[in-house]
């Protein structure tokens, strides 16, 4: 099922699906197996170095993920709260910023080469991705991913259950195997480039980088002659990243704005744990997440943070156009080196203001994960689109039922929290009100595709079995 699109870093938009609902599947209570081992040595109050020191559970963990998702996970115990590493992440993926991709360098296996995107004909292991099974194989079940799980902190903190705590690991392997569809789908389209740009016969070799580049320039006039520099018409150089980066940055959303579909990586995750029969669970270990009291406080003290910080910056600005205006019988230059010495000194609290600003705005926030009442509408909506599957037995139905309810309660004491300095933005900014109204058009469009009437219909056929 097609589910939406996701914009990764400069831009770039690439289409994933979510798998198939898994029905009536033994890995939830295998993995909570494994997971309520730990739970009880954290409970028993066992120190970080021996939970992470425990290798028979740890290779547990990895022979029962490893042998139902094809996920080579190794487990992390002592560091993130919740967190993986998948194979997409690396440093020539177009999904990694210039910063991580600098930091992973030599550090993770890579499917690329130094700095190119290439398909090489010998020696070339091919990973294969099966969304009907939710399951790896080939390449991408050789290489082994880290998941971080901070179980000390999820118990003792968070107060997540050993249920909640598998719905979480089921998320962090939902990046893993969208991470290796991602790179399925390079490889796959870099082998179509190349098959396209073989069969250019009627340029001479010589000419078909211009060629090309005059017809990337006609998609996006930003795209200069150096983001050509790796295309060749053989193997084992396709594309160059940034040429690459350049045509995926030309599949645009059919929305006005695209900034919505950046969610879109974290909802598959959420997905992937959905189909998988944990819905309910991911929703009620989230809910406790995000509404922490903790959390809450931080939201609310940095948005009173900012506030102050931007006020107070133009509280001086206003001074000093007074002070500057005050001091015009002193003299031009006077006044000139007041407003350049204030300037000099305010210089970093101008900078901080608009970094607080622009980290609220709507269309420059970061866009990683939906707000938190967004979030659980979308698992929502993914549970009512999984009841359309026509096989779908009575007990999976049942379940999936009981699952829409209890996130119906959690939807209704969820809230999208604004910082002030974003409604703010929302009433004055012509950009902010367009990105605000493209993400809550394609919103509503992924409601009409999850529409009630499937809950409704699935209700009635629920009764009617009995």
């Amino acid at each position: 099922m097609k589910l939406a699109n996701m914009a990764g870093v400069n831009e770039s938009v690439e289409t994933l699906e979510a798998i198939d609902y898994q029905r009536n599947d033994e890995f939830g209570p295998q993995l909570e197996e494994v997971v309520g081992g730990f739970v009880e040595m954290v409970k028993k109050s066992t120190s970080s170095k021996y939970i992470e020191g425990n290798k028979e559970l740890k290779d547990k963990f990895n022979r029962v993920v490893l042998a139902r998702t094809g996920i080579n996970a190794y487990l992390i115990t002592d560091q993130a709260l919740a967190a993986t590493m998948p194979n997409i992440y690396n440093p020539n993926s177009i999904l990694a910023s210039e910063e991580l991709a600098e930091a992973l360098k030599g550090d993770y296996h890579s499917l690329m080469g130094s700095g190119l995107l290439y398909n090489k004909p010998a020696g070339f292991k091919i990973g294969t991705v099966d969304y009907r099974n939710g399951k790896l194989g080939g390449w991408f079940s050789e290489q082994p991913v880290p998941v971080f799980i901070n179980f000390k902190e999820l118990v003792n903190f968070y107060k997540l259950t050993v249920p909640e705590i598998t719905a979480v690991i089921m998320h962090e392997l939902g990046h893993d195997f969208e991470g290796a569809a991602m790179v399925t789908r390079i490889n796959t389209s870099n082998q179509l480039l190349s098959d396209a740009v073989s069969r250019i016969n009627d340029i001479a070799p010589e000419r078909r980088q211009e060629f090309i580049y005059q017809e990337f320039n006609k998609l996006n006039k930003t795209i200069t002659r150096e983001d050509i520099e790796g295309l060749q018409s053989k193997n084992p150089i396709v594309l160059g990243v940034s040429a690459f980066r350049a045509l995926v940055s030309s599949v645009k959303s059919l929305s006005n704005s695209a900034e919505h579909d950046v969610t879109t990586y974290e909802a598959l995750s959420d997905s992937f744990a959905v189909r998988y029969g944990y819905g309910e669970h991911l929703a009620s270990g989230l809910d406790k997440m995000l509404n922490s009291p903790l959390r809450s406080f931080t939201q609310q003290y940095f948005a009173l943070l900012r506030a102050y910080a931007v006020f107070n910056l133009v509280w001086a600005i206003l001074k000093l156009i007074k002070t500057a205006m005050t001091m015009q019988q002193e003299g031009a230059s006077a006044a000139i080196k007041l407003v350049l010495r204030s300037l000099l000194k305010w210089t970093p609290y101008i900078i901080m203001s608009i970094r607080f600003v622009n980290s609220e705005r709507e269309s420059t926030r970061d866009m990683t994960y939906d707000l938190d009442k967004d979030r659980f509408i979308r698992i929502r909506n993914d549970l009512i689109n999984s009841l359309k599957d026509p096989q779908i037995d009575v007990k999976t139905r049942k379940a999936v039922l009981e699952q829409i309810k209890f996130t119906d309660e959690v939807i209704s004491r969820s809230t999208n929290f604004r910082g002030y300095l974003g409604r703010l933005a929302l009433l004055v900014s012509p950009s902010d009100k367009a990105v605000y109204n493209a993400i809550k058009a394609q919103q509503e469009m992924e409601k009409m595709v999850a529409n009630d009437i499937f809950v409704s219909a699935s209700k009635i056929k629920a009764q009617q079995s009995q």
